[in-house]
């Protein structure tokens, strides 16, 4: 999925964001993060009222690419050696797996593989 302005961690909660270090306009959490520098406040749940001062944040969005196979096209396993996810070859390190395309489950590592996609 992609990241969000609530995908921001911070230490406080109730954070709203700002184009500019005063005045500028609000940023909808739910608005899709992009690389650039942008300006939280705080806002009391109570009063609404947000802190005097806001915190300049860099934000650095990448995308890491498309992994690929060692060797292209299908990889076999045999059923007797046990095969997981970590076992399938690829030319990049930190693979995560997922149940569908876009969204579904994550799939530990550890998982038994199965024939499918």
């Amino acid at each position: 999925t992609l990241p969000t302005f609530a995908s921001i961690q911070l230490n406080e909660s109730n954070i709203v964001w700002y184009t500019a270090l005063t005045g500028g306009t609000l940023i909808p959490s739910t608005t899709a993060l992009t690389s650039g520098t942008y300006y939280a406040a705080i806002k009391d749940a109570t009063s609404l009222c947000e802190s005097a001062l806001r915190l300049e944040v860099a934000v650095i969005v990448t995308d890491p690419g498309t992994p690929s196979l060692v060797t292209a096209g299908t990889q076999n396993f045999c059923q007797s050696t046990l095969p997981t996810f970590a076992s399938i070859q690829l030319n990049e390190s930190n693979i995560v797996w997922y149940t569908v395309l876009n969204g579904g489950t994550l799939i530990p590592s550890t998982t038994a593989l199965t024939s499918g996609t």
